[in-house]
């Protein structure tokens, strides 16, 4: 038996965020999304194949790419979620 360690990606991170925090805001078990969730080896990490969609509806956001006009966009968890870490960086949070 080979001992493999593993590590996860960005993009398996931000899939794993996005779903913890639509768990959260909809007050769901995220146990299930989890389990859904195809793992697959890369040189950058574990990469989640095909992860959930996330929507986000909302005027006020100010993430670039995601939305602005109000209309509904769907992006990916790990497009997201760098997103996200680029608008951290930018403000120095």
């Amino acid at each position: 038996m080979t001992n493999n360690t593993f590590k996860l990606s960005d993009q398996a991170l931000g899939a794993i965020m996005m779903a913890l925090q639509h768990s959260l805001m909809n007050q769901t078990d995220i146990v299930p999304v989890l389990k859904d969730f195809d793992l697959v080896n890369t040189a950058d990490g574990l990469i989640v194949q095909a992860p959930p969609s996330v929507v986000f509806n909302d005027p006020d956001c100010e993430v670039p790419g995601l939305i602005g006009d109000g209309t509904e966009e769907r992006k990916s968890g790990g497009e997201v979620f760098a997103n996200y870490l680029k608008e951290l960086e930018k403000s120095g949070v």
